[in-house]
């Protein structure tokens, strides 16, 4: 199934060095299953701007695109879902309910991004980027709210996805590592380490849904987009 590319960002971000850039979400039915980020920077002595890409996985499933410029890109699944301890899930809680509850689970997480020069702690955004509410036929409810973590500015770097998702056995709140920057990234849950994962390769795929595209240099509009207007 498609999904949805929705054309108004989600946030717009800068960070030093002349990084900036917008955030989309791609979604069915009405809920984020991908998202990706156009951002730009410029370069001394060079006329124009590169355009860099990266992309995270939200969903159980791969999913495939085609890029401007690299062609075809597979996104392996996004990590597996993993219980959230400390949250009481309720058949019967409304909306309100679950935003908040997912809001102060966001606040219980920490993290570090690490470069060869210098370690920088996360902070967290103080709202999610994406909130997600569905009721079902029985009148239960499915949320979802991704949550970012910035370093520098307000560039993200990491995200925590949380659900709260209808099992068998009823409700239960689940948390997905998501990580939006090609370098290592850890993250902890009250202080204890629950997620250590490693820098990208240099091809900027990994296997937990994330995929970095490198630069072209644009100088003009019409070499980013040809079709674009005048």
């Amino acid at each position: 199934q498609e999904l949805t590319l929705q054309r108004e960002p989600v946030f717009h971000w800068d960070s030093l060095n002349d990084f900036d850039g917008s955030l989309f979400s791609w979604t069915r039915e009405g809920r984020a299953e991908a998202i990706d980020s156009i951002f730009s920077t410029s370069r001394a002595g060079v006329e124009g701007r590169l355009i860099m890409t990266e992309f995270q996985n939200l969903s159980d499933e791969v999913i495939e695109l085609t890029h401007p410029t690299v062609g075809a890109i597979r996104l392996n699944p996004c990590p597996a879902a993993r219980a959230l301890p400390g949250v009481k899930a309720s058949a019967t809680a409304s909306a309100v309910i679950q935003r908040a509850q997912a809001r102060r689970a966001a606040e219980r997480f920490s993290g570090t991004m690490y470069s060869a020069q210098e370690d920088w702690a996360f902070r967290l955004l103080p709202r999610p980027l994406l909130e997600f509410v569905e009721q079902r036929p029985d009148q239960t409810l499915r949320s979802r709210s991704l949550f970012a973590y910035v370093c520098l500015l307000t560039d993200p770097e990491a995200f925590v996805m949380i659900d709260c998702e209808q099992t068998a056995n009823g409700p239960v709140w689940v948390y997905r590592p998501l990580r939006f920057s090609n370098k290592r990234l850890l993250l902890r849950l009250d202080d204890e380490l629950v997620w250590d994962s490693p820098a990208v390769a240099a091809s900027g795929d990994s296997a937990d849904g994330y995929r970095f595209v490198r630069g072209v240099q644009v100088m003009t509009l019409d070499q980013l987009d040809p079709e674009a207007p005048p």
